[in-house]
């Protein structure tokens, strides 16, 4: 009886074991929770400790219009691959070097200074490309790419026109003005427009206009306006009536917006700059126009290129 009792409590024992052996392991609280923390990690969660932040770039600033003046006007000779300075027969500075030219279309051509050219007795006075050995000035060679032949540039130290420049066109240059636009400036300069047409365009929503107003007795005035949407900023050329000569020597009277060539254009921090070369029968003047609130303003210097016809 004894032997059979101690038999049965073996038997129960051994199946205890059997069972408890068959039950599998579970996951300690700890690796349930690195494994959740894995997952937001790989669905955007709680970002890794070694992981990056990604880098966002600043939008860059505009520049001053006072960096894009500093320098000074040259004109190119007839192969295009050097510039002689318009202003002075005083040798240049090392501060005064200038490492860029800008020139018609808004382009930027890279240049280095060469020498300094004092000039001689044979030429004719004219600042022409036909008269480019013969005058005083500073000789800068293009280094890459070619200038346009006996054009006017602006050279400067700085790079920032490399970055700032407008893309231009002269594309429908001379063709009239809408019907709207010239009453939209007739009511406010509060006179008849006698002639009124595009200069150019700056990028695609910018467009230059020259606009004549009528004679009134001697008083002449002309506007260069500038339209951008619906605002429109105005520079005026007022001027004496002279049969012969009224704005420049030899223009009857008229004035006409092929005269015109805008050869530069930046955004910067205080408004549109442009760059304008004004065609006369004598030669050229190359200025700088600068937005100053609902107008245009003359900025930086300005220079005078006699071409006249021998």
């Amino acid at each position: 009886m004894k032997r059979w009792m101690v038999g049965l409590i073996l038997l129960l024992l051994l199946a205890g074991c059997t069972q408890n052996e068959s039950k599998e392991p579970q996951d300690p609280p700890t690796v349930a929770a690195n494994n959740k923390e894995a997952e937001q990690n790989d669905t955007g969660g709680s970002p890794d400790a070694n992981t990056e932040p990604e880098q966002v770039t600043a939008p860059e600033q505009l520049v001053e219009p006072e960096v894009l003046l500093e320098g000074q006007y040259a004109f190119a000779d007839e192969a295009g691959k050097r510039l002689l300075t318009l202003e002075g027969e005083t040798p240049v500075t090392p501060a005064q070097k200038y490492a860029y030219a800008i020139g018609p279309g808004g382009s930027v051509l890279p240049i280095a200074f060469a020498n300094d050219q004092p000039g001689d007795e044979q030429g004719n006075g004219r600042q022409t490309m036909a008269n480019f050995d013969h005058l005083a000035g500073a000789v800068y060679t293009v280094t890459e790419g070619a200038a346009e032949p006996n054009a006017t540039y602006f050279l400067t130290a700085s790079d920032a026109w490399s970055h700032s420049s407008a893309a231009l066109s002269t594309e429908g240059q001379g063709e009239q003005a809408t019907e709207a636009l010239i009453e939209t400036i007739a009511t406010a300069k509060n006179r008849p427009v006698q002639y009124a047409a595009k200069v150019g365009d700056v990028e695609t929503e910018r467009v230059l206009y020259l606009v004549q107003f009528e004679r009134q007795g001697d008083d002449m005035l002309a506007s260069l306006v500038l339209q951008q949407g619906d605002q429109l900023s105005y520079y005026d050329m007022p001027a004496v009536y002279n049969e012969g000569s009224t704005w420049r020597v030899d223009d009857g009277g008229e004035i006409h917006a092929e005269q015109f060539a805008l050869y530069a254009a930046a955004d910067t921090a205080k408004g549109l700059l442009l760059g304008l070369a004004w065609i006369g029968a004598e030669g050229e003047n190359a200025f700088f126009l600068l937005e100053d609130g609902a107008g245009l303003k003359e900025a930086g210097g300005r220079v005078g290129r006699y071409m006249a016809p021998e």
